[in-house]
Parts: structure tokens; C-alpha cells; sequence
């Protein structure tokens, strides 16, 4: 079974190095007194949330493709190789479909 982490470490540097996030909530004066802790504790809590509770909600169990064509091969093939069970269905051919359709009838 798979399992999700939370890029915990990529939020906080986007956070508190590149938005600066600190900065920002002290001029505003209902969350001057938020830190950096706080803010890190907030992002851990959700990433647990996330991880125990959303994420196993999510989990695909089974993958119906429609069309065997080249696309539908195509992802049919990447779902088993994450050890999904597939089922692909596709038409029969007709003979004479295509050339029907060609000529614009």
C-alpha cells in the first residue's frame, strides 16, 4: 500500500524564505503574534491529517480504460505497473466504418 508524506520541508521554505510569510502577517494586527512556529506546527498537523485520513480515502482500487487503442493500451500498462487491477474495454471492429465515415456518409 502506498503511503503520502507531505513535502513538509518544500512548504516551509516556500513559506518563511521565498514569501517571507512572517513579514506579512505582522502588519496585519490580528496575526502579528503568528511565528514561525506556529506556522510549522500548522503545516505539520495537516501534513498527519492529510497522511491518516484524506490520502486513505483516495486510494484506486480498480481502473476501467475505455479503448484499447494506443492511449488506452498506454495507460492500462502504466496503471498494472503501479499494481492496479485494470479492466479495458473496447469496441469490436466494423468493417467498412471507417470508410463510410471517410467518404461522408
Amino acid at each position: 500500500m502506498s503511503q503520502y508524506v507531505a513535502p513538509l520541508r518544500d512548504m516551509q521554505f516556500v513559506l518563511h524564505e521565498l514569501l517571507q510569510v512572517e513579514n506579512e502577517l505582522e502588519q496585519l494586527p490580528k496575526h502579528a503574534e503568528i511565528d514561525a512556529d506556529t506556522i510549522n506546527q500548522v503545516l505539520e498537523e495537516g501534513g498527519k491529517f492529510t497522511s491518516k485520513v484524506l490520502f486513505p480515502l483516495f486510494i484506486v482500487r480498480k481502473v476501467a480504460v475505455l479503448g484499447a487503442g494506443v492511449m488506452g493500451a498506454q495507460i492500462a500498462t502504466h496503471c498494472i505497473n503501479a499494481r492496479v487491477p485494470v479492466v479495458l474495454f473496447d469496441l469490436p471492429p466494423i468493417a467498412g466504418r471507417f470508410l463510410r465515415v471517410a467518404k461522408g456518409k
